[in-house]
């Protein structure tokens, strides 16, 4: 059962910090767990073996839940040691202030070829999408516009971007770990971030998808049986 992310603050309050700490890792190590789970090929077979709430639900409460932890550390004069990690994604979220667009490429042999972009135009980001039949049309649509502080702050706290792996590939979880799967067929896909300084921050994947990729197709405008299989 889940507890409420208030009462991990008060738990925790004015306990001495190595105690902090140690629910600290504990919290980071279950974030990783749960992402790794919601990544796995084989996910719908673990799920049978799982307590509810769904792996979803729990990933939300324990990033709360450490959210808690660091307040209690330090607001007792602790300092918050962030992972390596952790530094990146903040580094990745300090330069959404400056994403001109977000595009989101999939293709496979037999469905074709889809694109879902996002351009940054003033205080707006318009969306479009582009399907790459494989007879040669392309069909043009254009999406809803949402505003720039709506889409900057979904792709932060709800796609989570900046914890993303730069590249995936299929895996089943087993009782030892972790079995890489070969697959040569099904979909690639990329994402790519342009920003108006620096270098373009990209992400790539076969048959194999990222804990929020359903996130990110739905911010971009894509429909729901877009979201990974």
């Amino acid at each position: 059962m889940m507890i409420a992310p208030e009462s991990v603050y008060f738990d925790l309050k004015d306990r001495p910090a190595e105690k902090i700490l140690r629910a600290v890792r504990a919290y980071r190590r279950e974030i990783v767990h749960l992402k790794c789970l919601l990544e796995a090929r084989n996910r719908d077979e673990l799920d049978e073996f799982m307590l509810m709430p769904s792996p979803e639900t729990q990933l939300g409460c324990t990033r709360r839940y450490l959210a808690m932890a660091r307040l209690a550390l330090e607001e007792g004069g602790g300092r918050y040691p962030a992972t390596d990690a952790e530094k990146r994604a903040e580094e990745i979220y300090r330069r959404l202030g400056m994403l001109v667009s977000v595009t989101l490429e999939r293709s496979s042999v037999f469905r074709g070829a889809k694109r879902l972009c996002a351009e940054r135009k003033g205080e707006e980001f318009h969306r479009s999408e582009r399907i790459f039949h494989r007879f040669g049309d392309v069909e043009i649509n254009s999406l809803p516009v949402l505003s720039r502080e709506e889409f900057l702050g979904a792709l932060e706290d709800t796609v989570h971007i900046g914890e993303w792996k730069r590249s995936y590939r299929p895996y089943c979880l087993t009782f030892d770990g972790v079995e890489y799967i070969d697959i040569l067929d099904g979909e690639q896909w990329e994402v790519c971030l342009e920003f108006s300084e620096g270098k373009p921050l990209e992400f790539f994947g076969s048959n194999a998808y990222p804990f929020s990729f359903g996130e990110l197709v739905t911010l971009l405008g894509g429909k729901g049986e877009e979201d990974a299989d």
